[in-house]
């Protein structure tokens, strides 16, 4: 299963702090032509050139975006992705080209702006869908003009955040609350997913994982998970993790569906919610990835002790084989040097079954007294550097497990073999 991952960008444009900086885009989709949205951006003032970027590249997605243009005068990217915008000029637009989901569905992780099978609502993606100013200004402004609702206005994350991901139109939602926690549900076919998406199921992941993770038990919480069917065919489960929504894939194919693919939509909807709940700075994308994998699985055994379904997933899992696979920090390394995502998924398989058996080194030397739960707030807080293995923090704090046992552990799973 891939899934995408949260990588800040960072810009090099500066713009005065005497003046109140704030950005607004204007979206429309029009029911005459619902396959495409207009996007007018309105610009700080700005004495000099500045320049837009699109997300999307950075995020492994392709952008949704064409004819950019400042009034009359198109505006093309240049060889880095960006285009260039003249002084004086304070509002740009474009249009995006909105996908459907069409007989074989959408891959969530492609993160493209959608428009449903009813025709009748959309999810617009910040990555695929806007351009942003380099290093932009703080307060960024969606203003919404679409059909079937009335129009709304929201402030949408800013590039350090995670995407935003917004369902409009006539939105089929189903919503559940147990006082703590709110959940709501988008569906494109709410009749069926209903059968394997169960809210309570649900609620107890968020509770064992807030707990763990070092969360306020008593801090509300709201989530948004879209669904969004596919066939077994386009070879796409998987899940992307927003700002404040998720979106999370499922088999449509009910005939042929598997015992397994009935519960990966939770798992990986576990999986991006431990993106969003994480308090701490991002780690690195191999320990991001390979953390929210592993208690994605743990999650799913803590809900459903007994399905063995379910422990037929979690122990494919952990049993993966390391032969022939280049280490994760390797694998890392690969992805920042040269852009090489051929082992991206090994950061999910091989990185789940490096936080297992770190887990039952835990357990082992401690008699059962304590596992990895009682670290993960510890590990959500601390830096892994690149090219390195586990810090000296973490391994301080777990100091009853001797260093050849820490070196035999890192060998195996994080670097590769000569």
């Amino acid at each position: 299963m891939r899934l995408f991952l949260f990588i800040t960008v960072l810009g090099c444009l500066v713009f005065s702090t005497s003046q109140a900086q704030q950005v607004d885009y204007y979206i429309h989709i029009d029911e005459e032509n619902p396959l495409i949205a207009n996007v007018i951006m309105e610009l700080p003032n700005h004495s000099g050139a500045v320049r837009l970027y699109s997300r999307a590249t950075v995020l492994q997605s392709q952008s949704q975006i064409r004819d950019v243009a400042c009034g009359n005068m198109m505006l093309s990217a240049d060889d880095n992705g960006e285009w260039f915008v003249p002084s004086g000029c304070a509002t740009v637009s474009w249009i995006v080209d909105i996908a459907a989901e069409g007989t074989d569905g959408i891959a969530a992780y492609d993160l493209k702006t959608i428009i449903s099978k009813t025709g009748k609502w959309w999810i617009f993606s910040t990555p695929t869908g806007i351009l942003r100013l380099k290093n932009e200004t703080v307060e960024l402004n969606a203003h919404f003009n679409v059909p079937y609702q009335p129009n709304f206005s929201t402030e949408i994350p800013t590039e350090r955040q995670a995407p935003g991901f917004y369902a409009v139109g006539d939105v089929p939602v189903e919503r559940f609350s147990n006082g703590k926690i709110k959940l709501n549900y988008i569906s494109d076919n709410p009749e069926l997913t209903a059968k394997f998406v169960k809210p309570e199921d649900h609620v107890k992941a968020l509770d064992y994982l807030s707990s763990i993770i070092g969360l306020d038990n008593n801090e509300p919480q709201e989530i948004t998970m879209i669904l969004l069917g596919i066939t077994r065919q386009n070879q796409s489960l998987g899940g992307a993790a927003g700002h404040k929504t998720m979106m999370v894939n499922y088999i449509f194919d009910t005939v042929s569906t598997t015992s397994k693919e009935v519960y990966f939509p939770i798992i990986i909807a576990i999986h991006e919610q431990i993106h969003q709940l994480s308090l701490a700075r991002p780690h690195i994308t191999w320990v991001s990835e390979s953390l929210a994998h592993f208690y994605a699985s743990k999650a799913a055994l803590t809900i459903y002790p007994d399905n063995r379904v379910v422990r037929d997933i979690a122990d494919e899992l952990y049993a993966s084989s390391m032969d022939g696979q280049p280490g994760l920090v390797d694998i890392q390394k690969r992805i920042d040097e040269q852009q090489d995502y051929t082992y991206y998924s090994n950061f999910y398989i091989q990185g789940a079954a490096f936080w297992n058996a770190f887990d039952l080194m835990i357990q082992e030397a401690t008699n059962g007294s304590k596992n990895l739960d009682d670290y993960l707030a510890l590990i959500m807080r601390t830096e892994f550097k690149k090219e390195e293995g586990l810090p000296r923090r973490l391994k301080r704090a777990i100091s009853f497990i001797q260093e050849e046992k820490f070196k035999l552990l890192e060998d195996k799973y994080l670097f590769s073999k000569d």
